[in-house]
């Protein structure tokens, strides 16, 4: 039967990352093509990055490449031992009830929150709003055609609705995509955006 993730599932998760990665559409280890983007708005040498879901981590080094301070936030125990060996913060709790004690210059939000209702989207969108540092960057990269994984079926989102949620902010770009990244799947239909704390 198809469900809807709950932001804090942290057994679902772990029996995921405990699997087989190769059975996992999202282990890549390409960069998301829209945090890329980012290099044409501002220099991000020294920001302090907070990646939200961090999954794999396959951006950590991409940051480290610019010198990055970079903290990972997954509710997975399985992630975090993972990465442990990454030279970054790592973080293993509920990115909504984790109480953060410093300010970020980007948060990743990569194919993250899109999995949850549209109430909980607002909030972690709220919450990363607070967790901005004034004008700096937050990314999203969100599914938009209702694929489904296991027996998970994500809500269905549109540009029309990202820009609603992200009111606060200044939308400096949001455009579709297609990401082909994973041979061993399909296409998969994402909505990026890049929006910046006004």
């Amino acid at each position: 039967m198809n469900t809807q993730l709950k932001h804090d599932d942290k057994t679902y998760w772990n029996s995921l990352y405990s699997s087989d990665h190769n059975l996992l559409p999202w282990n890549s280890h390409k960069v998301s093509p829209i945090i890329k983007k980012i290099l044409k708005i501002v220099n991000i040498s020294k920001f302090k990055v907070l990646d939200i879901g961090c999954g794999f981590g396959r951006h950590i080094d991409f940051f480290k490449n610019f010198n990055c301070e970079i903290t990972c936030i997954d509710i997975s125990d399985e992630v975090i031992k993972l990465l442990k060996n990454k030279n970054v913060r790592l973080i293993c709790d509920d990115f909504l009830t984790h109480k953060f004690e410093e300010k970020y210059d980007i948060i990743l939000d990569i194919n993250t929150s899109f999995l949850f209702t549209n109430n909980e989207k607002d909030k972690i969108i709220s919450k990363i709003y607070n967790l901005l540092n004034f004008e700096k960057f937050y990314i999203n990269e969100s599914g938009y055609k209702q694929q489904s994984y296991d027996h998970i079926v994500p809500p269905k989102i549109n540009i029309q609705m990202i820009k609603k949620m992200m009111k606060n902010f200044d939308i400096i770009s949001i455009e579709k995509n297609i990401i082909t990244e994973n041979k061993n799947f399909n296409p998969y239909y994402v909505i990026d955006t890049i929006a910046k704390k006004k």
